[in-house]
């Protein structure tokens, strides 16, 4: 009925137009009648006790009486919309979307700061129940520096009870195989929820919503799907988007590990590409990138070496004046990138969108908040500070920290003995040797033989009663597995 009734003009943007938004002062009316008449024949009807009006851009502030509606004046008070807070008053928008968030997850973890939970435990509880309140509201918007940090130390607070933490947050939001217990990333988190809107961005159906941001892409950048591995934007064509696309390309700029083989390199984008600089910034030759040139597969040879003028030239149709533009794209092509190229220079590859990771490109359709999530996590590539130190400790031995890392959730699935064992890797077992130190014990020797410092190497390995109760016990723990009599284990 909106749509068939002339007097209800649809509103043009960015050469679209868009039929159920318009000017509220001249439509107001006509909409209302219209869905009273809607509603005389489905007995569906808006609720306009709840309905509310407010001018926007140049109409801010001003104060409106249309048709009974609740006017509200957005530079002093906020609107509510599909769950989200909106006013040109952004301190009292930030408080209303986050601040009251966080209140509720204040409130929620002192309840379970009551319970005698593991390090494991408090993080399953701060990923499921806690960090998701935020979750739909950091997906649709820019989230304020302020709030990032307050979570993070709420986050800190209860995972140590308020003290100080003894293992890197770093060394904890790593993957099992890494050496974590993938405790969240508050930060890593927000982003990988921002950067998952390219997937909706250039997914196949259509919406409304899609044509305002494909418009500003494709008039600063010559084209929508822009997200290739490294693009990076020059500031003066970020300042005329809006924050949240902002923090889009800021964050993808960091997604993308260094391309390392033959494929990733010649997959790279020319244009905007982080690692490919003239006069130390990205660059963008429209005139070459209208002629379809855009990647730098283009530039090589199938046999790896480098194309010359000549043949470029006449490849791509190219006139003498272009001649320089060549030069300058040859020499921005990294001298190891050419090596890796010219040693193995696959004879085709495939050329497509979506983040670099390693030696493979993984397709925008793919990336959803899950998967970016662990992509920057992996690429953050940090390694937990103990390993350094058994490796030093232990020169002598090859070390598997895939299996050393792995090895405890594999062989029990009770809490508290892989938060031991995991105690023990991270070096954060504090016995007699340290707590002397710390002033909470008043001996530094071992509790059983009183012949050494107490420390895990001594207690584990060295110490002659704790050795004796280990053979004992593996020995009995080897008789009742091979043992075909079933019989009560005590010990």
């Amino acid at each position: 009925m909106i749509k068939s009734n002339p007097n209800i003009k649809p509103l043009e943007l960015c050469g679209s137009t868009f039929v159920y938004t318009a000017y509220a002062d001249e439509l107001v009316k006509l909409l209302l009648d219209t869905m009273k008449l809607f509603s005389n024949y489905s007995d569906l009807r808006p609720n306009l006790d709840k309905c509310e009006v407010a001018g926007i851009g140049v109409l801010k502030g001003v104060n409106w009486a249309l048709c009974g509606l609740k006017s509200v004046d957005l530079t002093q008070q906020t609107i509510k919309i599909l769950g989200m807070h909106f006013s040109y008053e952004l301190k009292l928008r930030d408080e209303k979307n986050f601040t009251a968030t966080v209140v509720k997850i204040q409130k929620l973890l002192r309840v379970w700061c009551q319970r005698s939970l593991t390090l494991e435990g408090k993080i399953t509880i701060f990923k499921t129940l806690a960090i998701s309140k935020i979750v739909y509201i950091a997906y649709l918007s820019s989230v304020p520096n302020f709030v990032i940090k307050e979570l993070k130390k709420i986050q800190n607070e209860f995972l140590w009870n308020g003290k100080r933490a003894k293992i890197k947050h770093e060394t904890l939001s790593n993957s099992f195989e890494t050496g974590g217990l993938q405790s969240v990333d508050i930060e890593v988190k927000i982003k990988a929820l921002q950067l998952s809107w390219i997937n909706r961005l250039f997914y196949q159906k259509e919406h409304q919503w899609k044509i305002i941001p494909r418009f500003l892409l494709q008039k600063n950048y010559g084209e929508a799907k822009v997200f290739y591995p490294h693009f990076a934007p020059s500031k003066e064509s970020l300042k005329s988007l809006p924050i949240f696309y902002q923090n889009i390309f800021t964050s993808w700029r960091s997604c993308s590990s260094s391309p390392i083989s033959p494929v990733g390199i010649l997959n790279q984008r020319i244009w905007h590409n982080f690692y490919l600089k003239i006069e130390n910034k990205p660059f963008f030759f429209k005139d070459l990138a209208q002629r379809n040139i855009n990647y730098v597969y283009q530039l090589f040879n199938p046999d790896g070496s480098m194309k010359t003028w000549n043949n470029f030239r006449l490849e791509f149709g190219l006139e003498n004046r272009h001649h320089f533009k060549f030069l300058q794209l040859v020499n921005t092509i990294p001298p190891d990138w050419r090596q890796i190229v010219r040693q193995d220079a696959p004879m085709e590859g495939n050329y497509t969108q979506g983040l670099l990771q390693c030696t493979k490109i993984i397709p925008i359709e793919k990336l959803v908040s899950r998967q970016i999530y662990s992509i920057l996590i992996r690429n953050r590539n940090h390694s937990p500070t103990s390993k350094a130190y058994f490796n030093e400790k232990f020169q002598d031995i090859q070390n598997d920290w895939l299996k050393i890392y792995t090895l405890p959730r594999k062989i029990t699935k009770n809490a508290y003995d892989r938060v031991f064992q995991y105690k023990i890797m991270n070096n954060t077992l504090y016995l007699n040797k340290k707590l002397f130190i710390f002033g909470k014990s008043d001996s530094r020797l071992c509790s059983f033989c009183a012949n050494a410092d107490e420390d895990p190497e001594h207690l584990f390995f060295t110490c002659p009663h704790t050795m004796l109760s280990s053979i004992i016990i593996f020995s009995i723990y080897a008789i009742v597995v091979h043992s075909s009599v079933q019989f009560p284990l005590t010990l």
